[in-house]
């Protein structure tokens, strides 16, 4: 009799969704809703920038964390803040959001705390962002913290999944200005 008992209660568990999966499903329907999603873009009214740069060779720990936003399409820059900050944590390829973003995290949050009027809708992140080794790289990751959409934009190629220098100026070459090539792994 408490085995029957038990099998109802794990049928029960397997047929309701956990508030995971739930979320999940919710997430799922926004996403393939065109109209909402082509209305989203319509309301773009702010884009924002992310970076830390280092203030000089003396002390690699010493930086400013920079968050820039700008008016959309006008481009007119409506908000600025630089922060010195003091990196905790060394560099180490691969791991640079552990290093960053809290700094850049701080930035966000005081701005939707004190001016969310103009909270970016976007941001750029200077970074990688999915193409990374481990498909997580720092704007993937300051996104996940703000809850806001991130957009890495590197400097430097990460040679991942089958990306090489190669193969871009493969792809690129043959671009004239103003065109464009997808920058795609071999998973696609």
């Amino acid at each position: 009799r408490s085995k029957k008992k038990k099998k109802k209660k794990n049928q029960k568990n397997e047929e309701e969704p956990t508030a995971a999966q739930e979320k999940q499903q919710q997430q799922q329907s926004e996403t393939d809703n065109d109209d909402e999603s082509e209305n989203k873009a319509k309301e773009l009214k702010y884009v924002g920038g992310v970076d830390i740069s280092f203030v000089g060779k003396d002390d690699p720990d010493q930086a400013v964390a920079a968050l820039v936003v700008l008016e959309f399409p006008s481009l007119e820059v409506v908000y600025e803040r630089y922060d010195m900050v003091t990196l905790r944590y060394p560099y180490i390829p691969g791991f640079l959001a552990f290093r960053e973003a809290p700094f850049l995290q701080t930035l966000l949050d005081d701005l939707r705390a004190y001016k969310p009027e103009i909270m970016p809708q976007v941001v750029l992140v200077d970074g990688n962002g999915k193409l990374h080794y481990r498909g997580m790289g720092v704007a993937c990751h300051l996104g996940v913290l703000c809850d806001v959409p991130m957009i890495g934009v590197a400097k430097n190629l990460l040679y991942v999944d089958g990306l090489t220098r190669e193969k871009v100026e493969e792809w690129i070459k043959p671009l004239e200005v103003g065109e464009s090539a997808p920058l795609v792994g071999d998973s696609g």
